[in-house]
């Protein structure tokens, strides 16, 4: 796991991922296909997406639908007589060649781009592509021999086409500054499509009587505001895909209501308009729609020559059940060990409307969680997400690894967060905050769940990301025992050790064993199934100092009171008594212990240390606690140029393992 971790930072470090370094999807290459596609003279066949049925779905279209019986796999020579990529000229109806895909001559490659987790990645597919009596199954152009929608939905597999984050609106309880949020998000050159709900399929695609189509996706292309009769008119332009259906209603191409505004305004609007364009009114616009999507982008997206996007942050992270997966904030135990990210939001942003709200930082924040369409095949679906964001104690503000504990959460309301738990791919909330640090937690509605969590920060201004997630960093300065011991204690510790050591004055590692079992064997206040005889060597491997393989009288003292302090640690972790304590109390364990681990290293032990119910008990407590410290001093031992890297031979690696 370090090893792909480290991999992962590097090539990220190095750039790839973005736009103009994209990753191989599965490592295919385009070059080599190509060139053994034109060396042989046989088309490509694309390995990853075999031309047969559960290529297509594995539900409703799985192989044994009835939907997908009669299929035909066909290449688009079989089509038409004349296949081309695209028809004519780059409309805003089409997509732009070369920007999300590159053909090859005669090897009916194609190479499409999309954006996956937080990066760019290239997937090479052939086009071979499914039909039903001799139509094609899926997506289609307008134009019959127009193929590049059904070649880019092969390659889409479902995945995002811009690397953007959309915000949604309900368009029945709108905002109030809604009309100028639509109107910045033009200006910083973002997306925004808006469609009409519908209660049952029957409904779907249904043209209502002033020719607007249902559950039908339509472009907002532009606002504007007029002088009607006197008085301001708030404008707004949309754009049907079909380009055959235009709205009928007031200000549409020949509505009476162009014959009252400034001629001059009026030929200015109407250049603009295009076949399948359409203006009218917003408050027609807000009673006729139901719902509203802005897609923000960011200067990696595919239009990333415009000067208006977004900064953006990458944060990934993992909810991993007894370490990071903390559940909502009801879940007041748990809650805190969520992965936690920093950010630092210093420059206010330009509030070029003042209804829009105080000056304030503008931050857009995306958990997305990845690969749970994958998962769908075993039964599992999407996880309720949702983040917050609290503002970080002043106390804290110059520690950038420092790991918000429980009480800083407990009672306090965050400065922002997203609406509600919702089993999406992605949640998003716009928020505006005053400059400062904060932190933001991605977070599952119920504690334990497993998954892997990408965070966006979207933000008008630079903003900074203090570290990536907190918790990264490993330090450990375990607790020196000083010599504590006397009078009554040095005598029962001096009669435990007499008893143990026998006639050689030294503590074997099964006498140690013995020992320790007993002792703590007749405590009620911990949970404790016995130490292991490997515990028990580690116990003396720490603290024999002579390398004798036993314990002196001073050294198995020192042992004693090592022991006795952990103990302390564990109940004191131990908030409700029950004589054990949760894994996800180990971080706080860990943190009084004098060690500072990563989230990964903690993901480790606790898979490590903790029973099937996440549960920790002292025996298993202690060992962890023994191994961490040997471990700690022996790197400290062999980083010999304090430079935090060690490097071993194979024979010294064994040696250490083997300790």
């Amino acid at each position: 796991m370090a090893a792909l971790v480290a991999e992962y930072q590097q090539a990220a470090a190095e750039g790839l991922g973005s736009n103009q370094k994209a990753v191989k999807y599965l490592g295919q290459d385009f070059e080599t296909l190509r060139q053994k596609c034109l060396d042989s003279g046989v088309l490509v066949k694309d390995p990853e997406f075999p031309a047969s049925p559960p290529a297509l779905d594995y539900e409703d279209l799985g192989p044994c639908s009835p939907q997908t019986q009669g299929i035909v796999w066909k290449q688009p020579v079989e089509l038409c007589p004349s296949p081309q990529f695209i028809v004519g000229v780059a409309t805003c109806a089409d997509v732009c060649q070369g920007v999300l895909a590159h053909s090859c001559e005669r090897a009916l490659c194609f190479l499409p781009r999309f954006w996956q987790y937080g990066g760019w990645v290239e997937v090479a597919v052939d086009d071979r592509l499914p039909t039903k009596d001799g139509e094609l199954l899926f997506l289609c152009s307008e134009e019959g021999s127009e193929l590049w929608s059904a070649l880019l939905e092969k390659a889409y597999g479902f995945e995002d086409f811009t690397g953007g984050i959309s915000e949604f609106y309900e368009l029945k309880k709108p905002p109030a500054s809604l009309f100028q949020i639509i109107r910045k998000a033009l200006r910083a050159g973002s997306l925004l499509a808006c469609s009409i709900d519908v209660s049952s399929a029957a409904a779907a695609e249904v043209i209502t009587s002033l020719k607007l189509v249902k559950s039908h996706a339509s472009s907002v292309t532009g606002v504007e505001e007029v002088d009607f009769r006197g008085h301001p008119e708030k404008l707004m332009r949309l754009r049907n895909p079909w380009g055959e259906v235009e709205w009928m209603g007031a200000w549409s191409d020949d509505a009476l209501e162009w014959n009252y505004i400034d001629p001059r305004q009026k030929e200015k609007l109407d250049k603009k308009a295009e076949d399948g364009e359409f203006w009218m009114s917003f408050s027609d616009f807000l009673r006729q729609f139901s719902r509203l999507e802005i897609c923000n982008l960011s200067l990696d997206s595919l239009s990333s020559e415009e000067v208006h996007k977004w900064n953006l942050i990458l944060f990934n992270g993992y909810w991993i059940r007894g370490s990071t997966a903390g559940g909502c904030q009801h879940s007041a135990a748990t809650y805190w060990t969520n992965p936690q990210f920093k950010i630092c939001l210093d420059e206010v942003g330009d509030h070029q409307e003042e209804s829009i709200g105080e000056p304030g930082c503008t931050v857009l924040l995306g958990p997305l969680q990845k690969n749970r369409r994958r998962q769908k095949r075993m039964g599992q679906g999407m996880l309720s997400i949702a983040d917050a964001v609290y503002k970080v104690p002043k106390e804290l503000e110059s520690h950038r690894d420092e790991h918000l504990g429980r009480v800083s959460f407990l009672g306090r309301k965050p400065s922002a967060r997203s609406s509600t738990y919702v089993n999406l791919r992605e949640v998003s909330a716009c928020v505006q905050l005053p400059p400062g640090e904060y932190v933001v937690l991605p977070s599952t509605f119920g504690p334990f769940k497993d998954g892997d969590v990408c965070l966006r920060v979207f933000s008008e201004k630079k903003t900074k990301a203090l570290g990536m997630e907190i918790g990264d960093v490993v330090a450990g300065s375990p607790h020196e025992i000083c010599d504590r011991c006397s009078g009554q204690e040095d005598g029962q510790l001096w009669s435990l050790f007499e008893k143990l050591a026998g006639k050689d004055s030294e503590i074997s590692v099964n006498e140690l064993k013995t020992a320790l079992n007993e002792v703590f064997s007749k405590r009620t206040d911990i949970k404790f199934d016995g130490f292991n005889i490997n515990t028990c060597r580690e116990m003396i491997s720490l603290m024999d100092s002579n390398r004798t393989g036993t314990l002196g009288l001073v050294e198995f003292k020192m042992l004693w009171l090592k022991i006795q302090k952990q103990l302390e640690i564990y109940r004191e972790t131990d908030y409700n008594h029950s004589g054990t304590i949760d894994a996800h109390e180990l971080r706080t364990a860990l943190k009084k212990a004098g060690f500072t681990l990563s989230n990964q290293v903690q993901q480790t032990i606790s898979m490590r240390y903790a029973c099937s119910k996440l549960g920790i008990d002292f025996d298993s407590f202690l060992a962890c606690m023994i191994c961490l410290e040997t471990l700690f001093k022996l790197f400290s031992l062999l980083n010999k140029d304090q430079n935090g890297i060690v490097r071993l031979s194979l024979a010294e690696w064994l040696c250490c393992i083997l300790v």
